[in-house]
């Protein structure tokens, strides 16, 4: 197996996601002006290359978009018009794919255009998977590699999520500074919790230590409600389907009311795993299902 470095990992999660703008096109569906640029590549290709039914995958992002702008609309400067999406800006990587919006429709506090991007799994069934399985492979095969030490998991650092360009011990202002918020946080009872504002970080939390002076610190911890992970995914996949694929874990954590609302988390239980030195979780909420994917420093011991 050829495994990546600490350093490599940091930067293979950043190499896989691209950031580009596709070609212009026109401002109405249809899959022969609606250019998509693959970014393992670079080349344009028609949104029908991917959707063989353009108009239902685009129904099912704007849902998406529509029900997170609800959520979360307060994160966004201008969020007007979020749908119909816009169809000139449109990016196809190994994670998913992402549309760029025009700035007078939906921008950030920092003054950056906005940006959804919505993974394949969440699309399941819309996608044609000969095409997103040639873009995870062309991604892999970018990837950089370090050949030269031993094989296994446990020697390999693991240090971030797939498809988030953040890794633990990363200085949270300079990496504000690339992708925009990390401005207002929130608590848990011993972290400090950020928000960013990439296309990327939808749904996604970073956390430092309580100690560190606001919109400082290295990241401690990373979190995020949508995610594939290693074939496990959040809003889908259930305790049994993290058991089958990462095994039983070392550590079992009961999320109750109270811990709920102290570590800002759903209730539920956290599977916890000890891989590459760091803590891996699993939380399985209270519906039976993956909601949140925790990353945090140092592995413990089993309790």
């Amino acid at each position: 197996m050829i495994r990546l470095k600490r350093t490599s990992a940091a930067a293979a999660a950043i190499l896989a996601l691209f950031i580009g703008t596709g070609a212009a096109g026109a401002a109405a569906p249809s899959a022969s002006i609606m250019p998509v640029t693959d970014m393992t590549t670079g080349e344009p290709c028609a949104i029908s290359d991917i959707f063989p039914d353009p108009d239902a995958a685009i129904s099912a992002m704007e849902s998406i978009a529509v029900i997170d702008m609800e959520e979360n609309g307060n994160a966004y400067m201008e969020n007007r018009d979020v749908t119909p999406l816009p169809l000139d800006r449109w990016e196809a990587d190994a994670y998913g794919i992402t549309v760029r919006y025009p700035a007078y429709r939906l921008s950030t506090f920092s003054g950056r255009p906005g940006a959804y991007q919505f993974f394949w799994y969440e699309l399941d069934g819309l996608y044609d998977p000969a095409f997103v399985d040639g873009v995870k492979t062309r991604a892999r095969e970018s990837l950089l590699v370090d050949e030269s030490e031993p094989n296994g998991m446990e020697a390999s650092a693991l240090v971030s999520l797939p498809g988030i360009p953040v890794a633990l011990g990363d200085d949270l202002f300079r990496i504000a500074m690339l992708y925009g918020g990390g401005k207002e946080s929130d608590f848990t009872t011993d972290k400090q919790v950020y928000r960013l504002e990439d296309a990327r970080f939808r749904g996604v939390t970073v956390l430092t230590s309580r100690d560190d002076p606001a919109g400082t610190g290295l990241i401690t911890e990373i979190r995020s409600s949508r995610l594939d992970y290693n074939g496990l995914y959040t809003g889908v996949s259930d305790q049994q389907a993290v058991i089958d694929i990462m095994g039983e874990p070392s550590a079992r954590e009961v999320i109750d009311e109270d811990a709920s609302y102290y570590a800002l988390l759903p209730e539920g239980e956290i599977l916890w795993y000890d891989v590459g030195g760091a803590r891996l979780g699993m939380l399985v909420g209270a519906e039976g299902l993956l909601s949140v994917v925790v990353l945090q420093e140092g592995a413990r011991q089993a309790v």
